[in-house]
């Protein structure tokens, strides 16, 4: 086969960016001042069997949904491209993808914690000017919550030949480790607004578990910390009293919050779902043993919403009533029947803002 014929053999992979990843920069003797981008998402398979094959089966697409990680370079590295142009079969090659076995995932474990590697890495190098002009529209994308949609056309030898005009994804054999040449790249900005970007969803809940305790608590106090050098606000805490509760023994409780940042993972980042925080609970009253905060909550955020939701809402004017609303995993019965000091999980919490309308006719 000819090295005309290769190239003809083109096979597009379809990414949904969700994550950016910002700008690495180093020095390489060698090569100079270098510059890395990463791009984090979704691979999209439309070509999945939609309507099954000859048995009446309907197999998925090992590629469809699985991460894939871009990282893109510049400038370019002339060595390296000239090695996989060489040894993926294309000559007009700006990169290669590597995909694993099976498109599974590399699972290993950090400080006890098992984290997911890419099964689908691309290695893109590029001009400065592609690469300042990449890192504009991902910057953008990522600062307004839009999703971005990458396009990488596959080829080389390892793309193999079919009936139909185009190779599928599906065509492709998974059944061991592959690396294909890259030709083609292509993103753009799907100008959808994803509102859930960046967000962290509350753990599902399971069929047999209850809906969970609801504690309101009423906020009389609020304090936080403001880094002017860097901006940054942190060191957010509350008090207040529990309210609503009907006469029960932890009725106008003292409450002690502190809200701290979700800690992201060094690979995926923030966590697709999790609990909202950890809440303690002492039944007894006050004394000289037991602390008069009889429920203490530690509540988890994104980065964004110290500055965007949280101080907006603790920063209220005195005749507004700020009422936070917290979903245990605990039921009601626990807390009633419990003796000791109580911890456990919060699966979410949200915030009431009450303020009175001054008529001034």
């Amino acid at each position: 086969m000819t090295e005309e014929e290769s190239e003809e053999r083109t096979c597009n992979l379809s990414v949904m960016l969700s994550g950016y990843g910002g700008i690495q920069t180093w020095y390489d003797a060698k090569v100079g001042l270098r510059r890395q981008m990463t791009l984090l998402g979704r691979i999209n398979d439309p070509h999945r069997a939609p309507f099954g094959d000859i048995d009446g089966h309907f197999p998925d697409s090992a590629f469809h949904n699985q991460t894939a990680r871009l990282n893109i370079y510049s400038p370019v590295d002339p060595a390296w491209l000239d090695e996989i142009r060489t040894s993926l079969g294309d000559s007009d090659a700006c990169g290669c993808v590597a995909v694993r076995a099976g498109v599974e995932p590399d699972r290993f474990e950090i400080e006890g914690e098992v984290v997911e590697a890419a099964p689908v890495t691309v290695r893109l190098d590029m001009s400065a000017d592609a690469f300042e002009a990449i890192q504009r529209q991902a910057a953008d994308a990522n600062d307004h919550n839009r999703i971005m949609w990458a396009k990488v056309a596959l080829s080389g030898v390892a793309v193999p030949e079919t009936d139909s005009h185009f190779t599928f994804l599906k065509d492709l054999d998974v059944s061991t480790a592959e690396e294909y040449a890259v030709t083609g790249f292509e993103i753009f900005d799907t100008r959808y607004f994803d509102h859930m970007r960046g967000r962290v969803l509350q753990v599902e809940q399971n069929r047999d578990e209850g809906y969970g305790a609801y504690i309101s608590v009423l906020l009389t106090e609020a304090r936080y910390e403001m880094h002017t050098e860097r901006a940054l606000i942190h060191a957010i805490s509350c008090e207040g009293r529990v309210i609503n509760s009907r006469g029960k023994p932890y009725d106008g409780a003292n409450v002690s919050i502190e809200f701290r940042e979700f800690e992201p993972n060094q690979l995926e980042g923030l966590s697709k779902r999790a609990f909202f925080g950890r809440f303690g609970y002492w039944p007894k009253q006050p004394s000289e043993v037991h602390s008069s905060h009889q429920f203490t909550f530690n509540l988890h955020y994104v980065p964004d919403d110290a500055r965007d939701l949280l101080v907006p809402i603790l920063c209220q004017q005195h005749s507004t009533q700020v009422v936070l609303t917290i979903n245990l995993t605990k039921e009601e019965k626990d807390l009633l029947a419990v003796t000791d000091k109580m911890w456990g999980d919060i699966r979410h919490y949200s915030f009431e803002v009450r303020q009175d309308i001054l008529n001034k006719a």
